[in-house]
């Protein structure tokens, strides 16, 4: 990998040039017809398979790896799929991206916890109680999947998600996914939060492709970075309790959004017949 220069230059830039290729992803299968999404959601990763056979053959790829990738890989196909669909569509055919989402999470969890990590899989758990369900696609092109889960949930989801791939896999992965995380949040700002999982699925995706497809390179950089203080028990500890505290920031928050909301139904309308005088007899 070159001397130590070599690989902080190629630390600082990588970050960068995965953000702009994610975002050029996204913005390309939100412009680009649907069925063209679909058949390329499809295709692509039923070409790669040989090719990923053969690369966790030699590196011994786990569980874990397989499920995320194609589990990702479906719900951008599924979202192509509802693109593709006459408005209005049904909510049958929206909520199988609810579960593909709970199933994402769900697949972390089950591995924080092999890996000795169970504050970061009860904030995963957490996660996966507080998912809204209402979702609906846009009845305008590019026929977005709009999916309100709401912003405070998706910052918890960002942290926790990058806490789980820096306690499990390392810094250079971490570094990555700086980027991974800040792409569909680029789009959430910048077009509504409730854009975030139609962002978050197709940057996820392409970038699970992309790593499995070059996985030898990633691994040869990943051995090349070795930081002390990353494994250290103290310093997963500690950025578990992050992910803690936003995940407590986020319930504070919605708890106290649904005693507002109590609130008002609890207040009786004007004029409605628990507000009348009653005239004395």
């Amino acid at each position: 990998m070159g001397g130590p220069a070599a690989t902080t230059t190629i630390l600082i830039l990588m970050p960068l040039a995965l953000f702009a290729v994610l975002l050029a992803g996204v913005h390309a299968d939100r412009r680009a017809p649907a069925r063209v999404t679909l058949a390329i959601w499809i295709v692509l990763p039923l070409a790669l398979l040989p090719w990923f056979v053969e690369v966790a053959r030699q590196f011994h790829w786990t569980w874990f790896l397989w499920a995320k990738t194609y589990s990702v890989v479906a719900a951008c196909a599924w979202i192509a799929v509802l693109r593709t669909r006459r408005p209005p569509v049904g909510r049958a055919m929206v909520l199988p991206l609810y579960v593909f989402l709970l199933i994402n999470i769900a697949e972390a969890v089950a591995l924080d916890m092999s890996r000795g990590h169970p504050a970061n899989a009860l904030v995963g758990v957490a996660l996966i109680v507080t998912a809204s369900n209402r979702l609906h696609v846009d009845g305008k092109p590019p026929h977005d999947v709009r999916f309100d889960l709401g912003a405070s949930w998706v910052i918890a989801y960002s942290v926790w998600n990058w806490v789980f791939v820096a306690a499990n896999y390392g810094p250079v992965l971490a570094i990555q996914h700086v980027a991974v995380l800040a792409a569909p949040l680029f789009f959430a700002g910048r077009d509504g939060w409730d854009l975030w999982l139609q962002a978050r699925s197709i940057t996820l995706g392409l970038y699970l492709l992309l790593y499995d497809a070059t996985f030898a390179a990633s691994r040869a950089l990943t051995n090349a970075v070795v930081w002390p203080v990353w494994n250290s028990p103290s310093f997963v500890v500690a950025l578990q309790a992050v992910s803690a505290l936003v995940m407590g920031a986020h319930l504070w928050r919605r708890a106290r959004r649904a005693r507002a909301e109590r609130g008002a139904t609890a207040v009786p309308r004007v004029g409605s017949l628990s507000s009348r005088v009653e005239p004395a007899e």
